[in-house]
């Protein structure tokens, strides 16, 4: 098409330069231009451009040779430019013809198109394995399920075009929050905390269950596909953009880092220290011999009577969330252990022990058992549940909202350990 076009414009201007040339060598008398080679031009393809230079340099124009003949000539190219652009066009397709078969793949879901989605990021970022097979190819069925569309409408510019497409699916929107929410869940698994970049492992399970287990509304997007000429078919350039607008903006809602607000990051880390148990606290505070007691056989256990107590009384409510940009502040009620109660009950123990002579006569070793076993009494006698106002700042990264200090979280939950070792002191 370029060249063709390319051509007709080089033999249009040789045309008028032809008629140009001859007018001027008449004037002087020269050697002239044939009127066969005049004619030859025109019958080239350049019948616009001697038309053109005859009546501008008033050049044949009292030859009836000339005045019939060349605008029969370019009428007769006409005819025969629309005729050909008619049958190249017919032949190549039309564009829209092209998106509805592509889509239409997309509607039947056979097994190559599966693979497909599957390897695009929009699905997911990670190499799919073996065992995740089957997954994906469930979750890819289960996102198409409602899938529709309707082209509205088809733009043709040369070898280029554009074709819109009303798109029918299920809201992409809701099921990336709820996507989002159960990765992010993962990723601050506290009892058992991921290393980075295995943080979605069973993305597809997760994707297919989340599609099973939940309903989503029906939308409609627009999407606009650009399509090229190429050997006389119009081709879709199915790129990411491409895949992208079929699959409503998945991606583009995946990767927002406010999909998720910061009162649910909050919950989704409460919800996380909920789930612990007594090790599970232990461990994530590497905790040993949290209270010092110094004893090898009974501070563990003093430990795990402590954790037990959080692990009971443990609760959380939010009780107002600030959000300014990329800033969050938020107020935690946070119930746990009444560590003032349970310590002051400890430091009595200690205090009547420190009155007999066995605490005279007793060895280091012998001290630090009974001082722990003390704080175990105390704690199964005077533990009670207490509720603890706490303060946590979040920040948006660019990614999601991440808490910026835990410590104010941390100490609520140790029952005010801070304060209570007043006590003690």
């Amino acid at each position: 098409m370029k060249l063709l076009i390319g051509y007709l414009i080089l033999m249009n201007v040789a045309g008028f330069l032809s008629m140009f040339l001859d007018k001027r060598r008449a004037r002087r008398g020269k050697y002239r231009i044939s009127e066969r080679f005049l004619f030859l031009i025109a019958a080239l393809g350049g019948s616009a451009g001697s038309l053109a230079g005859m009546y501008l340099f008033r050049h044949k124009t009292r030859h009836k040779r000339f005045v019939i003949a060349m605008p029969v000539i370019l009428f007769l190219q006409i005819v025969i430019l629309m005729v050909a652009a008619s049958s190249f066009h017919a032949q190549a397709g039309r564009p829209s013809s092209s998106v509805k078969e592509a889509l239409d793949l997309v509607k039947e879901m056979d097994d190559e198109t599966i693979r497909s989605f599957i390897s695009y990021k929009a699905i997911s970022d990670q190499q799919i394995t073996d065992e995740d097979e089957d997954a994906a190819y469930d979750a890819v069925r289960l996102f198409f399920e409602r899938f529709h569309y309707e082209i509205t409408d088809e733009q043709i510019s040369g070898d280029k075009a554009k074709v819109t497409v009303r798109i029918s699916n299920l809201d992409t929107h809701a099921l990336a929050h709820d996507l989002c929410l159960q990765m992010t869940s993962q990723w601050i698994d506290i009892p058992n905390p991921s290393d980075e970049g295995t943080a979605f492992t069973g993305y597809f399970d997760m994707l297919r269950d989340t599609l099973e287990t939940n309903q989503y509304d029906v939308v409609q997007t627009s999407a606009d596909f650009s399509l090229s000429l190429q050997d006389h078919k119009w081709v879709l350039q199915m790129d990411q953009d491409a895949r992208d607008q079929i699959m409503g903006g998945l991606s583009a809602w995946l990767k927002s880092p406010y999909i998720l607000s910061p009162e649910e990051i909050i919950s989704l880390y409460m919800q996380s220290f909920a789930s612990l148990d007594t090790d599970g606290w232990i461990r994530y505070l590497g905790v040993n011999d949290l209270f010092a007691t110094g004893s090898s056989k009974y501070g563990t256990k003093a430990d795990q009577a402590f954790f037990e107590k959080i692990t009971e009384y443990f609760d959380w409510e939010l009780e107002e969330c600030d959000t300014s940009r990329d800033r969050a502040h938020a107020k935690v009620l946070i119930t746990s252990i009444n560590m003032e109660d349970v310590l002051t009950a400890y430091h009595e123990k200690l205090l009547e022990y420190a009155g007999t002579t066995e605490s005279i006569t007793s060895g280091s070793e012998e001290l630090s058992d009974t001082t722990a076993l003390l704080l175990i009494e105390a704690l199964n006698e005077k533990a009670s549940s207490r509720q603890y106002h706490s303060e946590i700042d979040l920040i948006n990264d660019g990614t999601t909202w991440q808490p910026e200090d835990v410590s104010s979280l941390i100490n609520a939950f140790l029952g005010d350990l801070d304060t209570a070792m007043e006590v003690m002191r």
